[in-house]
């Protein structure tokens, strides 16, 4: 989406890493309901007027425009009426409250309050611009679960290191077969999630909307389901000390959980594939 002008001004200067952008679509309220959206975009002579809130809007503070979803047209919850705007962070009326997430990410509350834009920064086509935020939340999925892959098999990796030194009555903890199997367990989790982004990568940019939906949702499903095993398994090998700052397994659970509650969680996702199954059969 985007005109040629648009696309001449921004892809270059985001790629070159010169302009850093975020998108600011979810809303206080709205959870994991992609068409919720009250934030609002008023249309006043060759400019809208913005107004609303978005909330935990990725590296929203370190941003130097943010793309804004607003409601152009319909109801609170429609998912036509949607459009997409380039709003530069200085302009007059936008608020930013910056914060570190749990796993040290940074995010952003942002507010509009009746911010002029003009209507050159409008994205796309007025009105249209609901699958083209679902898109980008899938490749964004595509994306959470390849790196879920990654930390969990860094996580195995520093739980197995840490039960073959740890020792306890005279030998290393690893000799224990309990928790041998525990971390088969683990890698088996890891192994599968790996196959799910595999799946997630090759649908992710697929113009079938209900086919990549599906398929997403059930890598979101299995990955966040893996994720949370993992990273929890991970911890409980290390006891008490896989909790404290110092050690790299207390990073990677960090992230493991927000990984999983990122652009829906596993109980979200997995209600989705359910729903999908009942239509198809209905």
């Amino acid at each position: 989406m985007g005109n040629d002008s648009q696309k001449d001004e921004y892809l270059t200067a985001i790629a070159s890493g010169e302009r850093k952008m975020a998108f600011a679509h979810y809303e206080p309220g709205a959870r994991y309901n992609l068409s919720q959206v009250q934030t609002t975009a008023r249309k006043d002579g060759d400019h809208f007027m913005v107004s609303g809130q978005k909330t935990a809007v990725i590296h929203g503070g370190q941003a130097d425009q943010l793309v804004v979803s607003a409601r152009t047209s319909g109801n609170a919850s429609d998912e036509t009426g949607l459009s997409l705007f380039i709003i530069d962070v200085n302009a007059k009326g936008v608020k930013i409250d910056d914060y570190a997430a749990h796993d040290g990410y940074r995010i952003a509350d942002i507010s509009f309050s009746n911010v002029a834009v003009s209507a050159d920064n409008l994205l796309g086509e007025l009105d249209q611009a609901f699958p083209h935020i679902e898109k980008a939340i899938d490749l964004g999925i595509a994306a959470v679960c390849a790196e879920a892959v990654g930390a969990m098999e860094a996580m195995n990796e520093t739980a197995l290191d840490y039960i073959k030194t740890r020792k306890q009555f005279g030998v290393p903890i690893g000799k224990f077969q309990v928790l041998q199997h525990r971390m088969a367990d683990m890698f088996i989790q890891a192994e599968q999630s790996k196959s799910m982004a595999i799946l997630a990568a090759n649908t992710a940019d697929s113009d079938d909307t209900a086919e990549r939906r599906n398929a997403l949702s059930m890598a979101k499903t299995l990955v966040g389901q893996g994720a949370r095993y993992v990273a929890q398994e991970g911890v409980q090998l290390h006891g008490g000390m896989g909790v404290t700052d110092e050690m790299f397994a207390a990073h990677l659970f960090k992230r493991l959980t927000t990984i999983n509650l990122l652009f829906g969680d596993a109980d979200h996702h997995l209600a989705q594939v359910s729903d999908g199954l009942l239509a198809a059969s209905a």
